[in-house]
């Protein structure tokens, strides 16, 4: 019934929503009716109100993200799993064989309990899907502590409401770090703003062991160092932080002569970001662009008014929430612009490593719409020309190509062009952002400029609702390695990169074969590692060990032989040992019809290869095209 709902609730419907509420938002003006929110909830316990929150939303993501099962962000997902499956099995970081310690420390840890406690590597990510609904549902406490430096105790939970309503929680369906570091890093932002009101030394080193954690969970938490800096210059007080600023200083200077010695850091993966901080021009571009999708992906009212809100909480009693707020939200949106503008960012927008900053957004706005929003004059307007000028900017390719997981907000969009093609998509931009431009200069009450938010994470849920072509019960046939290994056993996993067959349905076929490796590697615990055999699998994103044809069998690098217990490559190669299992794709779904299959042997060591017949069949069943 949900997804029902949501699968009902197109571009199209969102724009009559739109349409009807801003008809009666122009009629309630003209009218001088007010329509008034409640002054004060009725008396519940804040815990007893936070709690529903968080079970509400982590049910409502948990049912949705039922329905994902396959692995799509490549390799992100096959390197957390399989690092939180060495934690599981091994008590170390092993990726493929291999001690990686390169990326995410924390999360994979997070993550590690979902394999150790069940007995296949499907039930692992289901238990890890839940998992990860809970640690974004669980965004709702540090949301509500970080809004209640600011705003009375109705309007912080309703900041923790929506701060756990948006369409970015869909991440939860995938094994990725931002489920984690969400809650981490609206928590670090809530110990910020507290530490700026009194920097006792124990409130400095939490936030530095809570800054140690927010990196351990995922590397652009450097990114907040920076950001906290600003924050305490906006807030004032410099001289009482220089503990937390000697700290700092000490540790950075450790990483630099630790990168000079060649020492491997959580941040080595993202050397070619790093190297791109030169970019001035290019981060300043992606920099305007990203602040133009987001502004659109939250309803326009909220972003453009976040000028006025901190004008009004630097001002007044909320100054270390303005403040944290200010400097986090820059960092983040700097650290998206060079990614962008790096060659690891793939010409792309990024929402998905700048929503992090929406509840202090929304508590800003909050803080706003609560003191009456105030305007002035020459400053709403700028704000107002500020926001249509932005969604004029944002170019339509970029938009387009951007993958749906890095950008959900590009799906609705995508919907609209399919759905009305002759309107252009630059006339949809501008047109939203002016009618939020005018909700933001002429809104005479807080209703109408929180509706425009309400519809927008409603409106971007709908057209991300995540989902597979695989049943639940299909996904779980996937884990056939753990079903058949003996108890203590593990397998290696061999990819078998072979040339193209000319063969007509030979493109297909090898599309179904490399997937099939992926899947299988995914949805099981007990592969130790990965091989390859000629060539690396062009989509999974992860580096393999290489082996190579020696007189005695396959080697590795070095020469030395390989002799796995257990051992699963294509079944169209046999090798020298006993079959144990074969697996056919199209034997859990119909839709694949290319014979994609993977046999488990059990090695007689060392691993040879029996001669193959040529030309190689293009199928994985080792059939030829019918």
């Amino acid at each position: 019934m949900l997804r029902r709902a949501l699968d009902a609730f197109d571009a199209v419907v969102v724009l009559e929503v739109a349409t009807a509420l801003l008809v009666v938002g122009i009629a309630a003006s003209l009218s001088g009716r007010r329509v008034r929110l409640p002054a004060r909830l009725p008396h519940v316990p804040t815990a007893v109100v936070l709690g529903a929150i968080v079970l509400l939303a982590a049910a409502f993501r948990i049912v949705l993200g039922a329905a994902y099962h396959l692995p799509t962000v490549f390799g992100d997902e096959l390197i957390y799993s399989g690092l939180a499956k060495g934690w599981a099995l091994h008590g170390e970081p092993v990726l493929r064989g291999t001690v990686q310690v390169g990326y995410s420390t924390l999360y994979p840890l997070f993550a590690a309990p979902a394999f150790a406690l069940t007995d296949t590597g499907a039930s692992g990510l289901t238990a890890l899907k839940a998992m990860n609904a809970v640690a974004m549902a669980a965004t709702a406490v540090p949301a509500y502590l970080f809004s209640r430096r600011s705003l009375p105790r109705g309007w912080a939970l309703g900041v923790a409401a929506l701060s756990v309503s948006v369409p970015w929680t869909a991440y939860a369906a995938f094994t990725l770090t931002e489920s984690l570091f969400y809650s981490v890093f609206v928590g670090y932002a809530a110990m910020l703003a507290w530490t700026l009101e009194n920097p006792t030394w124990r409130r400095q080193a939490g936030l530095l062991a809570l800054l140690a954690v927010l990196v351990g969970v995922r590397t652009q938490g450097l990114a907040v160092v920076p950001g906290t800096v600003l924050a305490i210059l906006v807030y004032g007080g410099t001289r009482r932080f220089v503990p937390a600023f000697a700290v700092l200083a000490a540790v950075a200077a450790a990483g630099l002569a630790a990168k000079a010695a060649g020492a491997t850091l959580p941040t080595t993966t993202y050397d070619p970001v790093f190297e791109s901080l030169g970019r001035i021009g290019g981060m300043l571009k992606w920099a305007a662009w990203s602040a133009a999708s987001f502004e659109l992906a939250l309803g326009v009212v909220a972003v453009a008014a976040f000028p006025l809100a901190l004008r009004a909480m630097l001002r007044g009693g909320a100054r270390s929430a303005g403040s944290a707020a200010l400097g986090l939200s820059l960092a983040l949106l700097a650290s998206v612009a060079l990614l962008s503008a790096s060659p690891y960012g793939l010409g792309r927008l990024h929402e998905r490593s700048l929503f992090y900053v929406t509840p202090l957004l929304i508590t800003c706005f909050a803080y706003w719409l609560w003191r009456g929003l105030e305007r002035p004059r020459w400053l709403a307007l700028a704000c107002a020309a500020a926001a249509v000028t932005l969604a004029a900017l944002l170019p339509r390719d970029i938009v387009f190509q951007s993958f749906d997981v890095d950008m959900p907000s590009s799906v609705f969009f995508l919907d609209l062009d399919r759905e009305l093609p002759r309107v252009d998509f630059r006339v949809w931009t501008v047109a939203i952002a002016a009618v939020g431009a005018g909700v933001l200069l002429l809104a005479k009450q807080a209703l109408f400029p929180l509706v425009t938010v309400v519809l927008a994470f409603a409106a971007v849920t709908a057209q991300v609702n995540y989902r597979s072509r695989l049943t639940g019960e299909q996904a779980r046939a996937l884990s056939w390695v753990d079903d058949r290994l003996p108890k203590g056993g593990d397998a290696t996993l061999i990819y078998l990169g072979l040339a193209y067959s000319p063969e007509p349905c030979a493109a297909a076929a090898w599309w179904e074969e490399e997937h099939l490796t992926i899947w299988t590697e995914f949805f099981n615990t007990r592969i130790q590692s990965v091989k390859h055999l000629y060539r690396p699998n062009q989509f999974d994103g992860v580096p393999s060990d290489e082996l190579t044809v020696g007189n005695g069998g396959l080697v590795l690098d070095g020469g030395r032989p390989f002799a796995p217990e257990y051992a699963i490559v294509d079944s169209r190669q046999r090798i020298t040992g006993t079959p144990v299992r074969r697996f056919d794709l199209d034997s859990i779904h119909s839709e694949f019809r290319n014979g994609a299959s993977l046999t488990l042997w059990r090695v007689d060591p060392p691993l040879r290869l029996y001669d193959r017949p040529v030309p190689f069949p293009p199928r994985g069943d080792g059939s030829f095209c019918q």
